[in-house]
């Protein structure tokens, strides 16, 4: 009986560690999961009011690796101020992100076609689209900018207005054409008070040139165009600008 019970031992000592020695074996399996980068435009509203057209999309991130993702469009049939630029977002695999982005058609009427482009993960999705627009019905201008300046990554000024006002885009535009500047929105803007605007900027190179800046409200009732050189601040001006421009914004004059 004891030599039976020691076997017994053994040959159920024997089972467990090959037990153990499958269950390690199959914890320490790796699962591969494709990386594919992958993403689509899951939804697109767009419409045009008094020479302001505004899109409203959606991207999917449909991939398995995350990345950022930004929109450019371009409205064809007209040479004046063809691109705008929406913010980049960050989407992890199965985000959907919205981006709005606007253009100012102005007086422009009859049949425009566009071209929708979105910069995901080192691709590029296309998507094109026509649109109809009867120009602008009227306008005024109300804005003032001040105090423009261009830092390393960023566009920086004032913007006041004699008229209380919501919804205010801002367009860049008229620069060097490799580079990619994004516009801006102030939500609320007081009246005879002033409020900063940054737009940022990516330039494979630096060039001095030119930048013009739009500024429309979203309903098209109001619209500022007004055109800069672009200089970079560079030494003790840098410094001395940024202070002077924060007093003028926190003292209002």
């Amino acid at each position: 009986m004891v030599g039976m019970t020691r076997v017994s031992r053994i040959v159920l000592l024997i089972a467990l560690l090959s037990f153990l020695s499958s269950v390690c074996s199959a914890s320490m399996v790796k699962v591969n999961v494709p990386m594919k980068v992958q993403g689509s435009i899951t939804g697109l509203n767009y419409e045009v009011k008094n020479g302001v057209l505004k899109l409203n999309v959606e991207f999917f991130n449909s991939g398995s690796v995350p990345y950022n993702a930004r929109f450019r469009l371009y409205v064809y049939n007209t040479t004046n101020f063809p691109i705008s630029w929406s913010n980049e977002q960050s989407l992890m695999p199965g985000d959907r992100k919205n981006y709005e982005i606007y253009w100012y058609v102005g007086n422009l009427t009859g049949k425009l076609n566009a071209n929708l482009r979105a910069y995901y993960g080192n691709e590029i999705l296309d998507y094109n689209f026509s649109f109809n627009t009867n120009g602008v019905t009227n306008r005024g201008d109300i804005f003032k900018i001040k105090n423009f300046r261009v830092y390393e990554d960023y566009v920086r000024f004032e913007l006041r207005s004699n008229k209380s006002v919501n919804d205010v885009i801002i367009v860049p535009s008229g620069y060097v054409i490799s580079w990619i500047v994004e516009q801006a929105k102030v939500e609320k803007l007081n009246k005879n008070r002033g409020v900063e605007v940054f737009l940022p900027y990516h330039a494979p190179e630096w060039t001095v040139g030119r930048m013009t800046i739009q500024v429309f409200t979203e309903d098209g009732l109001y619209y500022k165009t007004e055109t800069f050189s672009l200089h970079k601040e560079t030494g003790i001006w840098k410094y001395i600008h940024y202070i002077i421009d924060g007093l003028s914004l926190y003292f209002n004059f």
